[in-house]
């Protein structure tokens, strides 16, 4: 039985991403691991699938934070740890591909000194430099004019700019370390791309749907909506009333790194004291803020996790921090959105929910909770939000990527490493 190893940035919704092609792969009997942190071995174990512990000093959740702050030592190490412990992994397990997360690409160094093939993951619509498509780091909605091609332009000179050092650091420090020894002689070519470090240009494809992103947008291999509506997830102890419109909010598992969600919160929280009419979950993840237990309405549900697509299935509407998969989730489910957008990919999957009116874009800084309560009252007094979404999860079903996809994946499987490394 040949072996798959997944090799993922440290979030809930890059794992949730992936459930769905890998239970399609093990039933096609391909042997799946997953290697991460203890935090996600449950979930993962949950979904039937072999979970390898990483054993690191830091974890990839901080490497943002040490590339703002220059700590270019502190992020080699961290590489050259993870990449030492995959080898091991891929020798004891005898995996035969690879498939890593695009914010942590680097790390498929590791299979290729290995001697196995490795295909890199895009659990958003981040892309390299074009003139085409713009960073998801903006809010930029593109169209064939000049004007357009100019911002579009603009916008990744400064990407560029930003990624200049880091780039080097890459190609001349991280990846001679990490692939000293290695017998084979390969020409990398590296792509700029919104987040973090430069892209390894292995082989790619999209964790999302064609549908979902800009018309005429930079023509990459996209799958589908990516999201497994049957996943295993703990059970919901709460008790809700059926009479009572639902609001599911959640700014995703790392709320905690942005700045201003502790302060949104607590406007959800008094949104709550003046509708009792609602019923709303709050999913707070690793934020901290204090928080008496009076301080919270008997209507109000406060939560560190939540089981998402159990909780979409009974919503009215997700007021969302825009990640990709969360995104995916509310359109598989039929759930219109309010999107908040935070960082990184956010504000580009915002922009694409409000192109195509799946939902209503607002601003976490300067929105009000009556704001905020006008744009719940907008979303459940207008149906044809809801009849979008369904028009567009037809579209998306229709015109699926999924089969073309796995069958890339398997030609990578059978692909010799020599044709392999050739084509890097």
């Amino acid at each position: 039985m040949q072996s798959i190893l997944f090799c993922l940035y440290p979030e809930m919704s890059g794992y949730n991403a992936t459930i769905k092609m890998a239970k399609h792969l093990q039933k096609k009997g391909y042997r799946i691991y997953y290697v991460g942190f203890p935090l996600f071995r449950k979930h993962v174990e949950a979904q039937g699938f072999q979970f390898l512990e990483f054993e690191l000093d830091n974890d990839f959740s901080k490497l943002q934070e040490l590339l703002k702050q220059k700590k270019f030592r502190e992020i080699l190490y961290l590489y050259k740890q993870a990449s030492l412990q995959v080898e091991e992994y891929i020798k004891k397990h005898s995996i035969q591909l690879m498939l890593t997360d695009s914010l942590i690409n680097i790390i498929g160094l590791a299979g290729l000194k290995s001697g196995i093939n490795v295909m890199t993951l895009f659990p958003n619509f981040a892309s390299f430099v074009n003139f085409i498509s713009p960073p998801v780091t903006t809010d930029i909605v593109p169209d064939l004019s000049l004007a357009s091609k100019i911002r579009v332009i603009c916008a990744w000179t400064k990407v560029w700019l930003k990624r200049v050092i880091p780039a080097l650091f890459v190609s001349r420090i991280i990846v001679p370390i990490i692939l000293k020894n290695y017998s084979r002689s390969v020409k990398l070519k590296f792509k700029t791309s919104e987040f973090f470090l430069p892209q390894i240009n292995f082989p790619h494809i999209v964790l999302g749907a064609a549908k979902l992103d800009f018309p005429n947008s930079f023509s990459r291999k996209y799958l589908d909506l990516t999201v497994d509506i049957n996943r295993k997830e703990d059970r919901i102890s709460w008790k809700f009333d059926k009479n009572k419109k639902l609001i599911l909010c959640s700014l995703g598992t790392h709320s905690g790194s942005y700045k201003r969600s502790a302060g949104f919160f607590r406007k959800m929280i008094r949104l709550s004291f003046l509708h009792p009419e609602w019923q709303v979950v709050l999913h707070i993840g690793d934020c901290q803020f204090s928080l008496e237990p009076e301080a919270v309405p008997d209507n109000c549900y406060v939560s560190t996790r939540i089981p998402q697509i159990t909780l979409l299935k009974k919503a009215d509407v997700m007021i969302t921090h825009g990640g990709m998969q969360s995104v995916n989730e509310c359109i598989a489910t039929g759930v219109p959105m309010i999107v908040f957008p935070c960082e990184r990919d956010q504000p580009g999957n915002a922009a694409r929910v409000a192109y195509h009116g799946l939902g209503i874009k607002g601003d976490i800084v300067r929105t009000t909770p009556g704001e905020i309560i006008k744009m719940i009252q907008e979303i459940l007094a207008n149906p044809e939000y809801s009849q979008r979404i369904k028009d567009l999860r037809k579209r998306i079903e229709e015109n699926s990527g999924f089969n073309g996809v796995i069958e890339t994946i398997e030609k990578l499987i059978r692909m010799k490493h020599a044709a392999f490394c050739k084509n890097l």
